[in-house]
């Protein structure tokens, strides 16, 4: 089955790429690869890994060839997010293996976002083609998938199998995951309810335990696009988009009020001082005028207890400006008494 794979690959990307008969070889190839990275066992994974490292280059070729064909590189991406769910990375026998097989993944990623990109303005596909989403969801199932498969579930920390090299480059590799699932998506795809809902958790996980490799790596166009969609979520009516987000917001906004922004870039600090301001005042009207599923209001409360111990003054500002337009006495009681109830939590947690 090996042989049968490889030289399959092999004899049709060198021969005649864009024949039919080749093209459907290649399918089946694939499909036979997603079959035996799905069963995978203790038995075999050594044999898989090893032929997994030698079909990396002829993915590469295949991805770069067959760019303009729909199919083929979703069947590439299909067989990653296999790799990533059904591999044991502990299972390598060393440090040099792990890193070849994180660097080998990114590597595939950098060809499909590097083919890819250009067919995010110029694509045609909507919201309701659920190919393309079917596209978009593989992918980020693969990014979440390496991310459990790494941190081996164990909170906080990277497997005791890895050394700290190759965690930072796994960590690498999940936030090129994040980096092309951004540039290769449109914002209705990836604003569709599956989809979010996939996505919010890969944002929740990586913030939780990659936020040094994504403020490392990720550039600041890629944040800009993170924070409108925490924006988006505050208050959505899907329930597990709005409870990973508050998820994501208290996360990161902890994160940020323990190391300051001072690690992070000048542009990158003023964007997330933006940031903070435009959350803190969405959550804070979520909060006393949407209606609120009771069980998201404390993830909710301690998002905004978060940002607001990093930007006291801004909160102030918000409470201010309700006051000012308040036309009832009852109201800015209520108002008042809820600023000074928050603001002695907040003056609490600072303590």
């Amino acid at each position: 089955l090996k042989s049968l794979i490889l030289g399959g690959f092999s004899q049709v990307a060198a021969s005649q790429p864009q024949d039919p008969r080749a093209i459907g070889r290649i399918l089946d190839g694939l499909d036979m690869m997603d079959g035996m990275l799905a069963a995978a066992n203790l038995r075999n994974m050594d044999m898989i890994f090893d032929l997994l490292f030698e079909v990396q280059p002829l993915f590469e070729q295949l991805m770069s060839t067959y760019a303009s064909d729909e199919n083929i590189p979703r069947k590439v991406i299909q067989a990653i997010e296999s790799a990533c769910r059904y591999l044991d990375i502990s299972s390598l026998p060393d440090n040099e293996h792990m890193l070849r097989h994180s660097r080998n993944l990114r590597s595939i990623l950098h060809v499909y976002q590097k083919t890819h990109q250009g067919q995010v303005i110029t694509s045609q596909a909507s919201a309701t083609d659920f190919e393309s989403l079917g596209d978009v969801t593989t992918l980020i199932s693969a990014i979440s998938y390496l991310v459990h498969n790494e941190m081996g579930f164990s909170p906080n920390e990277a497997s005791p199998s890895m050394c700290k090299q190759v965690s930072d480059d796994f960590g690498e590799t999940e936030v090129f995951g994040i980096y092309c699932i951004h540039t290769t998506t449109t914002p209705p795809q990836l604003s569709t309810p599956n989809v979010l809902r996939a996505y919010m958790q890969l944002l929740s996980d990586m913030v939780q335990y990659r936020t040094p490799s994504l403020i490392r790596w990720l550039p600041v166009q890629t944040w800009r696009s993170i924070l409108d969609e925490l924006v988006g979520g505050v208050d959505n009516d899907i329930y597990d988009v709005g409870r990973r987000t508050y998820e994501v917001i208290g996360k990161l906004g902890a994160f940020i009020k323990i190391n300051g922004l001072k690690v992070v870039s000048e542009e990158l600090g003023e964007l997330f001082r933006q940031g903070i301001q435009r959350l803190l005042s969405k959550l804070l009207r979520a909060l006393l005028f949407s209606t609120f599923d009771a069980e998201l209001v404390e993830s909710a409360g301690a998002a905004l207890i978060t940002l607001g111990l990093i930007d006291p003054d801004h909160l102030r500002s918000c409470f201010g400006e309700l006051f000012e337009h308040s036309d009832s006495a009852m109201f800015a009681d209520r108002l008042s008494a809820t600023f000074s109830r928050l603001n002695a939590e907040i003056e609490s947690n600072e303590a």
